[in-house]
């Protein structure tokens, strides 16, 4: 087993420099969705980026697409640094969904108020990240293994990302 750090395709062309998502651009509502394949030697504490937001943004929406991971009885979902801005977890990012069950298979399941609850719902990412003002920056929305993997398996989030100003 090896706990790994991997980055969605998107993440990965924004970090060489693409121009994929740019959440700066003001239009009322927009989706951003990736996937990735969670092996069965990835150990706890490994970390998968999966979805990039501007610290502006508010996060309408985020919906859960797994093919059931065995062994993954707990996984959390939050607010990673970019790489740029040194790849840290966000307080303990979880922001969105804590120990989570990914065995089983699921067709669309919201998590985006999980762990933050209803009243958060006009939340800004940069008031889900702790702050009490706007960083203006960027963020990865990122799952977080809290069991080791046992066998390969997708997962998949669409995020409904409000863009105001």
């Amino acid at each position: 087993m090896a706990v790994v750090n991997l980055k969605s395709v998107n993440i990965t062309k924004m970090d060489a420099g693409e121009k994929v998502y740019v959440g700066k651009h003001r239009s009322p509502l927009k989706t951003s969705s990736a996937h990735m394949e969670i092996n069965n030697t990835d150990s706890i504490g490994s970390v998968y980026r999966l979805i990039r937001v501007s610290s502006s943004d508010r996060l309408a929406g985020l919906t859960l697409l797994n093919g059931g991971v065995a062994g993954v009885t707990s996984a959390k979902f939050g607010l990673y640094e970019t790489t740029d801005n040194g790849g840290a977890i966000v307080g303990s990012g979880n922001q969105y969904a804590n120990a989570f069950d990914l065995t089983a298979s699921t067709d669309g399941t919201q998590i985006a108020f999980k762990q933050r609850g209803i009243t958060a719902i006009n939340n800004y990412i940069w008031e889900d990240a702790g702050l009490t003002q706007d960083p203006d920056k960027y963020y990865d929305i990122c799952i977080t293994l809290g069991a080791a993997a046992t066998a390969d398996g997708f997962i998949g989030l669409i995020a409904s990302i409000a863009s105001v100003g």
